[in-house]
């Protein structure tokens, strides 16, 4: 993978230096990679399909979780509350889940926001596979 993504920076025009391995098996090395061609590998090395599986994983929980919170959702699906609170605004705006209410948290005993799915967060739920 990561010599594919050597191939994508040199066909945009950059030059890469790097390790390589010889048909020996032993490491050559060819030359220390800049910081901005450091920066490109790891950009162009994100899956984009990374961002949207947690996205879903945070919708499809939501669609089954009883008054989910921010905290429950990190619980639940598994994901760093950063990133759950990431994908609940990103949900929020598309109009896929709203604000349903508050309720008690039971670990921290604060009045915490919980979410509920809405009819287009029902569809996109039948688009990704997930039930509603």
């Amino acid at each position: 993978m990561v010599v594919r993504k050597m191939q994508l920076l040199r066909h945009r025009g950059l030059r890469v230096r790097h390790r390589r391995r010889s048909h020996e098996g032993l490491e050559q090395e060819v030359g220390p990679m800049t910081v901005a061609q450091t920066s490109l590998l790891a950009y162009f090395s994100i899956d984009p399909m990374k961002m949207q599986t947690v996205r879903d994983r945070i919708l499809l929980t939501i669609s089954q979780a009883r008054r989910p919170s921010n905290a429950d959702l990190e619980r639940l699906a598994g994901v760093r509350l950063s990133s759950v609170c990431g994908r609940v605004n990103e949900l929020a705006k598309a109009g896929f889940i709203e604000p349903g209410g508050t309720k008690l948290d039971p670990f921290t005993r604060k009045t915490v926001q919980w979410w509920a799915i809405t009819e287009d967060g029902r569809e996109e739920l039948l688009r990704i596979g997930g039930s509603a």
